[in-house]
């Protein structure tokens, strides 16, 4: 396996943590050539989880990219980004090239990027151990962990009235479980209007 003590680290990382993280295995290891494809430099965490699984989920809400995920969207709201991740409500956890490679999310209550202020392992770290409680707490309700529990990793859960509508009220909205790439490109798409561009 590719950087081994850096692979170590992490699964330690995931054993200490009190949250359910499932690891997604992959079946031929080409994570160094997909690394390679993404024209990083000292990023050996992400090239390690890259190498060594197709994807980290996180209490079954935070997606974390591994080997065989679209880490580039062609759309104008996320140029310069690399996407590392997901959550199932429609954000997307990105490395902003522009920005030291830093951490940004696009906001799907307000589809924004904002600066998590975290570069990749710091991120990596949050996901398992910080408060992603605290993070989404406008995002959740009562009833997600049993709504979350079967969808799929390339899937999310698309709230109507939107998380970013005024209407939204998010116990009573209804939930649908959507492609990921549907639910991303339909929340850049709208981003991209209200921005004027």
């Amino acid at each position: 396996m590719k950087n081994q003590t850096i692979w170590n680290n992490i699964l330690d990382i995931i054993s200490q943590s009190k949250k359910s993280v499932k690891i997604f295995d992959v079946d031929i290891l080409n994570g160094e050539k997909e690394f390679n494809q993404l024209g990083l430099q000292n990023q050996k965490v992400l090239e390690s989880i890259i190498s060594n699984c197709s994807g980290i989920c996180v209490d079954n809400w935070i997606r974390i990219y591994g080997q065989r995920q679209n880490f580039k969207i062609e759309h104008k709201m996320a140029n310069g980004m690399i996407i590392i991740g997901q959550d199932i409500v429609g954000g997307i956890f990105s490395m902003n090239v522009a920005d030291e490679n830093k951490i940004y999310y696009f906001a799907p209550d307000n589809l924004q990027w904002e600066s998590m202020d975290m570069t990749y392992s710091e991120f990596i770290g949050w996901t398992m151990m910080g408060d992603t409680d605290g993070f989404y707490s406008t995002m959740r309700w009562k009833n997600w962990k049993d709504d979350c529990k079967e969808v799929d990793f390339n899937k999310m859960i698309m709230l109507y009235p939107f998380l970013w509508a005024k209407e939204c009220n998010i116990e009573t909205a209804s939930k649908k479980t959507v492609s990921s790439k549907e639910l991303m490109e339909l929340n850049l798409d709208t981003a991209l209007k209200f921005d004027g561009s």
